[in-house]
């Protein structure tokens, strides 16, 4: 039996202006992820605070979505132009190695809606805890 290869997942995170991310998730639909998640947020800077800086308003659109390794630019970059976000103030756009989330092979079942096993820890004999 042949060992399936995984490749490796980024997660992107996209913090935009509230109403703009519905611009990512369509865009994202259209390029066929289905792991997206939209959260709405909001900034505890002041609005003073946030003028000085040329940032936009507090309330945020959040969006999650995870990609193979080998797309994340291509779609960063989808993603960028879309939203503008290489103007002042439109939002911010990262990556996160999946890895540093979650084990890996965890991760892949989780994606897919597996349930995942976690494995038990168990507390070292004459350990002290507060």
């Amino acid at each position: 039996m042949s060992e399936q290869i995984f490749e490796p997942i980024t997660m992107i995170f996209c913090i935009v202006n509230r109403g703009s991310g519905k611009i990512v998730t369509e865009l994202c639909t259209k390029e066929g992820l289905s792991c997206h998640l939209l959260m709405r947020g909001r900034g505890t800077a002041d609005n003073a605070t946030l003028a000085m800086l040329g940032f936009g308003e507090r309330e945020k659109d959040i969006i999650l979505l995870s990609v193979a390794n080998s797309r994340k630019q291509e779609l960063m970059d989808k993603i960028a132009a879309a939203a503008h976000l290489n103007e002042p103030g439109r939002g911010i756009a990262f990556s996160v190695p999946f890895s540093s989330i979650a084990f890996q092979m965890n991760s892949y079942d989780m994606l897919a809606g597996k349930k995942v096993e976690t494995e038990k820890t168990e507390m070292i004999e004459g350990a002290k805890h507060d």
